[in-house]
């Protein structure tokens, strides 16, 4: 279980950057709600960006010359401007690979922003404290004194980045959410890789060594990133959903602090957790998850309901089996050391 706590933290720090204070999850394990729709276009009213006409081939070229070119020079900031004011008239093509250029600039910077907020014997990070407490809040930048602070604070705003807590610290994380006005120019594997990752970043599935959502939510996320792993199994973008889909199959078959396997009172399976697998079993067969929660069941029951050493090596082997079958291949963090 230790380890699983450590790989956590490491997805966690690889996908989101860090987790933030949220409530604690309800004690809801519906899962039966299927999730599979369609990726939707957001309206035009909720889209920032003027829709305007498609422009020649030629014309197309010069802007992505241009977009690579500031792309090798360029900061976060200046990338998100230039796609906000170039997306809208290029190709679906070339407007994946404005976001997918963005988002390898953003991990880039996201390490970088984070060295130079953690230096100085944390000089940085006790300003941040003393103007957000705890919880960062856009509507206080102003009060932030130091002007070379208040600037880096700012440019990592702009540069499509949010503020997270962790142990008390303050950390740069990249804000999926605001990536959605740019799905009426993108293709649908892009749209669907938005709504995935984007789910993930405006609300985090974990606070420390609990489940910050619950655990219908848990099972809805996990759904619908095996789905993600079907429909585009040669994404480009497969190692993000592939890290964030075993961190959701792990927290499903190993639990959490707030929501444990082991029932206390009967040292046994939590009777709220037997229940969603059974329903998800029900409920979504034909899936890799279904099938594996089905098989490790089936060993729980044999096992008279009891967890313990064995089941947990199980749940490790399971999930293997999945990254086998899912083909997830090498891009999954620490899980092919296990």
């Amino acid at each position: 279980m230790k380890k699983f706590w450590i790989l956590i933290l490491i997805i966690a720090l690889i996908v989101g950057g860090c987790t933030e204070k949220t409530s604690n999850p309800s004690d809801e394990v519906d899962i039966n709600k299927e999730t599979n729709e369609e990726v939707k276009k957001p309206s035009q009213d909720e889209e920032n960006i003027q829709k305007e006409e498609k422009i020649s081939k030629e014309d197309e070229e010069r802007i992505m010359v241009q977009y690579n070119d500031l792309v090798t020079k360029g900061k976060p900031y200046a990338i998100l401007a230039f796609i906000d004011e170039k997306i809208s008239i290029v190709a679906e093509e070339n407007g994946d690979k404005m976001i997918q250029g963005l988002e390898k600039l953003q991990k880039q910077y996201k390490n970088e922003y984070t060295d130079i907020l953690m230096e100085d014997d944390l000089v940085k990070q006790n300003q941040l404290h003393k103007i957000f407490g705890y919880k960062f809040d856009k509507r206080k930048v102003e009060n932030i004194a130091d002007e070379d602070l208040k600037a880096l604070v700012v440019e990592i705003l702009k540069g499509g980045y949010k503020f997270v807590t962790l142990d008390g610290y303050f950390y740069p994380m990249i804000d999926y959410g605001a990536l959605k006005k740019y799905t009426p120019y993108v293709s649908d594997e892009m749209r669907a890789y938005i709504k995935v990752v984007s789910t993930e970043s405006n609300h985090l599935t974990w606070n420390s060594a609990d489940l910050s959502i619950s655990w219908n939510e848990l099972g809805n996320r996990l759904l619908q990133a095996e789905r993600y792993l079907k429909k585009y199994p040669e994404s480009t973008m497969k190692d993000e959903i592939a890290n964030l889909y075993m961190m959701y199959i792990g927290a499903f078959m190993n639990g959490s602090e707030n929501m444990p396997l082991l029932d206390s009172d009967t040292n046994r399976l939590n009777d709220k957790i037997l229940s969603s697998y059974k329903d998800l079993i029900a409920n979504h067969k034909g899936s890799i998850t279904a099938e594996v929660i089905n098989e490790y069941l089936g060993t729980i029951e044999k096992n008279d309901f009891k967890i313990d050493e064995k089941v947990m090596e199980l749940s490790n082997n399971m999930q293997q089996k999945i990254i086998k079958k899912l083909n997830l291949g090498n891009g999954l963090t620490d899980y092919n050391e296990q």
